[in-house]
């Protein structure tokens, strides 16, 4: 940070980089959990198609490895709050912090980029707003589905398997 000899401008710019480097590791975040749930993903199906049916252990380890995925995201969808609270927070300091130009008359000049892009992305006038945590927040929730789909699917492969050994154990599933 460039000091510029002025208490109020070197602590808004401090709060400019601030929100940068805060937004920079929510996007460094969204890419871990992101990679982790696509490895994650990945293995899992190539677990299921890869396992041949060996008592309950090829739904039991799906089953684990579906409630990591469900916790992983769940963790992710924390974090996107938690990030989005503070990054909202950093918004609300520099929107008072530029209404505050107007009180300095060294300052009254600057160009008021937040309040700017507020006119230029205001909810409600048919303008997409800024932001990406409308779709970011959605994403830990299609990794949730994708993991469910994955065990419902195993489950319902493996069910004629999952039936005979049952049987073997004296366990008969009523209709069948």
């Amino acid at each position: 940070m460039q000091n510029t000899g002025d208490p109020f401008l070197d602590h808004y710019q401090m709060i400019v980089e601030d929100t940068a480097r805060l937004t920079d590791r929510r996007q460094t975040v969204n890419n871990l959990y992101l990679s982790a749930n696509s490895l994650l993903l990945g293995g899992l199906a190539l677990f299921v198609q890869q396992t041949e049916f060996k008592g309950f252990s090829t739904i039991f380890i799906s089953a684990l490895l579906v409630f990591v995925g469900i916790f992983l995201c769940r963790d992710w969808r924390r974090l996107l709050k938690t990030y989005r609270a503070l990054i909202n927070l950093r918004i609300e300091l520099l929107h008072t912090a530029e209404r505050g130009f107007k009180e300095k008359p060294d300052l009254a000049n600057l160009v008021q980029v937040y309040h700017e892009e507020d006119q230029l992305f205001k909810p409600g006038q048919g303008k997409p707003i800024f932001g990406f945590y409308a779709i970011e927040k959605n994403l830990p929730w299609l990794f949730i589905y994708i993991y469910l789909l994955m065990l419902i699917g195993t489950i319902v492969l493996r069910f004629p398997e999952m039936s005979g050994q049952l049987a073997a154990w004296g366990i008969h599933i009523p209709g069948l």
